[in-house]
């Protein structure tokens, strides 16, 4: 084993142990409401009455997460046989990092750092330990981001077959991964447009994936949802009337004859009340993009109930600050052909996150991006450093 592995190796089981430790420290409950939601869904599944939470939330979710907690259930074991799970796939990330930063960056030492930023980033750790889709959905997204690289740099139509069937099973986890489909492929058809074939296989191969997923909802609501039918209440939860900036959904006040509606009715018609609030109030949205950047990127907890969590938000706060001033210093140095892998996603969140809700869980999946680009910096530092230790000796 070269020296290179045996850090690696060391990097991965230093990022186990933090994990499970978190794991095992971590409350025996479900401390979201979104994991309840899950829950319920996956206990559905398993009962044979179908992916819903309730009869009249038939498609509130997408569907993969809830199958993987069915398929844990199935085995007759717990809570924690998810955690430990989730922490596995923790820890392929860390090695996903490393490979994705050493073919972008071509410097195996750049590499491990990136992939030890990553293993001891305070957010990584703790998502681990809750029954969310991030750890997962961090994971498929690294995979498809090293994909990415692997179809535009080899022009491989399997590749792009791949990296679209990669896609569509992510975004059956996540939906916010669907609408990056289309953000990076205009990207990519721009900055290579002798690759539209291949950006045209990998939309392709993305629908084909979500056709079930598509065909089942249009045989249960008689029209098209792609994904969930919770579009049109978030849209009004992050633009609508009182809108914040956070999440207010416990307490948003909907307007007169949602309830008397039906699912799909309830997604289109607070679709259409965001869209006529909007119109009254063309500014609004400008001053909530604001609030929404400065949460998503806020270096601790933007809840104050999570802030009395002392220790694990100073914690975050301090990783947080020793990274963001990493990435703005290797951004100088961050090659033109790595900005498409790189910051692209970054932009990408940024300005979804502008429109739905800000939060610090939402940077969670491409915070491997500024782990890569803080990692130029430190490498350069540390050489920096090296040279004028070297001079001094001499």
């Amino acid at each position: 084993m070269s020296r290179i592995h045996k850090i690696l190796f060391s990097i991965i089981l230093l990022g186990f142990v933090l994990r499970i430790i978190v794991v095992f420290y971590s409350p025996d409950h479900f401390v979201f409401s979104d994991s309840v939601s899950y829950n319920q869904i996956a206990h559905n599944i398993l009962s044979g009455t179908g992916f819903h939470q309730t009869q009249t939330l038939q498609a509130v979710r997408p569907p993969l997460y809830s199958s993987f907690l069915a398929l844990i259930y199935l085995l007759n074991t717990n809570i924690l046989t998810i955690k430990i799970l989730q922490t596995v796939i923790g820890c392929f990330s860390i090695f996903l990092v490393f490979i994705l930063a050493k073919k972008l960056l071509r410097n195996s030492n750049a590499a491990l750092i990136a992939a030890f930023l990553f293993a001891v980033d305070p957010l990584q750790i703790a998502f681990c330990s809750l029954v969310l889709t991030e750890t997962w959905f961090c994971f498929l997204f690294l995979c498809s981001l090293l994909l990415l690289f692997e179809t535009r740099e080899s022009s491989n139509s399997k590749n792009a077959v791949l990296l679209g069937c990669l896609c569509g099973i992510g975004s059956l986890f996540r939906t916010v991964l669907l609408p990056f489909v289309a953000f990076v492929g205009i990207f990519w058809m721009c900055s290579k447009r002798s690759q539209w074939r291949l950006v045209i296989v990998f939309w392709i191969s993305t629908f084909i994936i979500m056709t079930p997923w598509i065909i089942r909802n249009a045989v249960v609501f008689g029209d098209f949802v792609p994904t969930t039918t919770k579009t049109g209440v978030n849209l009004y939860e992050a633009l609508g009337p009182n809108a914040t900036g956070g999440p207010r959904m416990l307490i948003m006040k909907l307007p007169s004859g949602y309830s008397s509606l039906n699912e799909i009715q309830r997604d289109k018609f607070l679709r259409k009340k965001t869209w006529e609030f909007l119109k009254e109030n063309p500014f609004s949205p400008l001053y909530l993009a604001i609030v929404k950047f400065f949460r998503l990127w806020n270096i601790g907890f933007n809840d104050l109930k999570l802030r009395n969590l002392r220790y694990v938000n100073y914690a975050i706060m301090l990783f947080s600050c020793g990274l963001y001033i990493c990435f703005f210093y290797g951004l100088l140095f961050l090659q033109k052909k790595n900005r498409f892998y790189l910051l692209l996603p970054i932009l990408y969140v940024s300005l979804i996150h502008m429109i739905f809700l800000g939060s610090i869980r939402y940077r969670v999946p491409v915070l491997a991006c500024l782990d890569i680009i803080a990692a130029i910096a430190i490498h350069r530092i540390f050489l920096q450093f090296t040279k004028i230790q070297n001079y001094i000796g001499e």
